[in-house]
């Protein structure tokens, strides 16, 4: 988000998610779903793999 210059609300509108929703996935209380973050992947323009990573062994 920061790279791309977006707020959380910015995000969130964008994905179609509350605000508070986003926050809550953000801060570790809620998991993502994988469809969440390809929705946000598509939103900032980035491969899915940014957002999650390399799977450990």
């Amino acid at each position: 988000m920061a790279r791309s210059q977006r707020t959380q609300a910015v995000l969130a509108k964008a994905i179609d998610m509350k605000q508070q929703a986003l926050s809550r996935r953000l801060s570790g209380q809620t998991s993502f779903t994988i469809d969440e973050l390809g929705k946000i992947a598509v939103a900032l323009d980035v491969p899915l793999a940014a957002l999650v990573g390399e799977a450990v062994a």
